[in-house]
């Protein structure tokens, strides 16, 4: 069994303050089907958004099994399924892959406002027509002078319908395998981009 220091237990603890307003209406918002933007905004200010990245880029700088006691102890704590899935989704998905593969200039770009909880991240894998089969993925990438063009469609978009930047995953070779593949930064506002 491990032992969790006091630091681990008062990162996962800190968040018993603010469950009362990520909990209050979480029935109706799902009812309703609307991005609890104000929880959002509370979850922002707990600092959980930042766990895993570098202090550099305003994170909390922590390691992988702290992360995820903290977000489990969210889970536990906050009952709306939804925003915890949106949370993982922001951290998991998105910032992770950034800070991990990303450059220096795109790290520095995205990272705090990612930390912030000012940009809300997604994850684009899944196809209309493969599902959650990402080797079966038709979307494209090609080169187009010094940028990239990116052709296809994803459906189930973790975050998709609100976010701000998004991880799109697009095939840019014809090789078998998870090497054909690349991830791309896509802001919303990119030209071409429908949600």
């Amino acid at each position: 069994m491990i032992k969790w220091s006091a630091d681990q237990q008062a990162l996962r603890e800190g968040l018993g303050p603010y469950l009362g307003d990520l909990n209050d209406g979480h029935v109706e918002r799902d009812a309703a089907a609307s991005f609890p933007r104000a929880q959002w905004e509370v979850l922002a200010r707990t600092g959980i958004l930042g766990l895993p990245f570098d202090t550099e880029y305003g994170g909390l700088g922590q390691d992988l099994l702290t992360t995820m006691y903290v977000l489990e102890g969210l889970g536990e704590g906050c009952r709306d399924a939804g925003l915890n899935f949106s949370v993982c989704t922001h951290i998991v998905s998105t910032g992770v892959p950034l800070q991990r593969f990303g450059s220096a200039g795109l790290k520095e770009r995205y990272l705090p406002r990612i930390c912030t909880g000012e940009l809300i991240a997604a994850h684009a894998i899944s196809e209309p027509d493969s599902g959650s089969d990402a080797l079966a993925m038709r979307t494209r990438a090609r080169r187009d002078g010094g940028e990239w063009v990116l052709d296809g469609s994803k459906a189930f978009v973790s975050n998709g319908p609100v976010a701000d930047l998004f991880v799109v995953y697009a095939r840019t070779s014809d090789r078998p395998g998870p090497l054909g593949f690349t991830a791309f930064l896509v802001e919303r506002d990119t030209p071409g981009l429908r949600v």
